[in-house]
């Protein structure tokens, strides 16, 4: 009678430790800004810990963690569904769920970190606030875990300061050239206002980027070269000046820093006959011997 009580004992310890180890599980999301222009990568960055004492594998059918987006409008909330996919075959696919889970294997006592630009897997262009909430489900699992709170972050609208036309040659064709433009923006956040390049189309919006402070002094100046590169000259602090050439596409292919004096101020000019855009005046500083980042700042060594 003895051995029988104490098998049933164990057999409600093993249960109950089972069931509580199973449940451990932390979840935590968060941003590197709260406040986002619209068309600008959100990047959001996923903590997963597994404190359950077995691994957990996660595939098409075997657990998945996704995302309650609720997009605030007049204090009225709605959920943001994910883009629609396609198969291979070009036929949307019903009930599609995103799954950044889909392969990952978590082992016992293991932690995990996934970035994911959220906004290419959801609508969040609309100049709304947002709100955000993780939820992980998984066969080992008694129950669906979710973060703790909602995490809140904004897509905001900026002002155009400037809008430019330019060609782009037609890849499939070269013979024929494509119409493009840029915005410089201004966009004002938390009491400092920063400049921004947008290039899009008609159908696509091919970059954005933040391109710096707007500070008192000469204003952002752009110009195109006869490949489409983009030129942009900013002024990052009184006497520094960054000049920074994008491709038709957005990407960043050259960044340099130029420092000012009183009676040489640097300017972006164009070679009408050429179509060669570069930097008349100002002195051309050198990484490490004139100036050093950290994180996104520039520091004159002197």
């Amino acid at each position: 009678m003895l051995k029988k009580s104490s098998f049933y004992i164990f057999f409600i310890f093993v249960a109950c430790f089972s069931q509580s180890c199973f449940s451990q599980v932390q979840l935590g999301l968060e941003f590197n800004r709260d406040q986002f222009i619209q068309h600008e990568g959100i990047d959001l960055t996923l903590h997963v810990v597994n404190d359950s004492g077995t691994q957990l594998q996660f595939g098409k059918k075997s657990g998945k963690i996704e995302f309650l987006i609720l997009s605030e409008l007049n204090k009225f909330s709605q959920r943001v569904k994910p883009f629609e996919q396609k198969d291979k075959k070009g036929k949307v696919i019903e009930n599609y769920e995103f799954n950044p889970a889909e392969g990952l294997i978590l082992g016992a006592g293991e932690s995990k970190t996934l970035t994911i630009r959220i906004n290419k897997y959801f609508p969040l262009a609309k100049a709304l606030r947002y709100r955000i909430k993780a939820v992980i489900t998984h066969p080992a699992l008694s129950k669906s875990l979710e973060t703790k709170n909602y995490k809140e972050f904004e897509v905001m609208k900026g002002d155009i300061k400037k809008t430019k036309i330019f060609g782009v040659t037609d890849i499939k064709d070269p013979s024929k050239v494509k119409t493009r433009k840029y915005d410089i923006l201004g966009f004002n956040i938390k009491n400092n206002s920063i400049y921004c390049l947008k290039i899009y189309d008609d159908k696509w919006v091919y970059a954005l980027h933040r391109l710096g402070p707007q500070v008192q002094g000469i204003p952002c100046q752009h110009q195109v070269d006869t490949f489409s590169n983009i030129h942009i000259l900013i002024q990052l602090q009184p006497k520094v000046f960054m000049h920074t050439i994008f491709s038709p596409e957005g990407v960043a292919q050259q960044e340099v820093i130029y420092k000012a004096t009183f009676q040489n101020v640097p300017r972006l000019i164009r070679d009408t006959n050429l179509g060669k855009v570069s930097v008349l005046d100002g002195l051309k500083t050198t990484e490490g011997v004139d100036y050093v980042r950290k994180g996104a700042k520039i520091h004159m060594l002197n």
